[in-house]
């Protein structure tokens, strides 16, 4: 694929519905493993800067991004909605991988 793809998922150890969704961003990661995941802590102190430039206000966010832009966000612990969203990518990257 001529695509790179990356999702970076920002989380919190106190955070139940990262608990929840983080499961499932590993089974899409082996479902998709052309895909590189980053997971980040929220709570270190060195990012509280590096989270507000990057507008993170809540967790669960996960950031998609292809070819080093941002495609998506998605906030919040909806499965549903992030099956559908990496499917989404997948498919949009599939098409310019066999365009180009």
């Amino acid at each position: 694929l001529n695509c790179s793809w990356v999702i970076v998922y920002f989380t919190a150890a106190w955070c139940g519905p990262c608990k929840f969704i983080s499961p499932v961003i590993g089974q899409l990661s082996e479902k998709y493993p052309h895909v590189t995941t980053y997971k980040i802590d929220i709570d270190k102190d060195a990012l509280a800067e590096a989270l507000m430039k990057l507008g993170i206000h809540s967790v669960p966010t996960i950031h998609f991004f292809q070819n080093g832009k941002k495609a998506s966000e998605m906030v919040g612990a909806d499965v549903k909605q992030l099956n559908a969203t990496m499917e989404e990518l997948y498919n949009l990257s599939m098409k310019v991988a066999f365009i180009s």
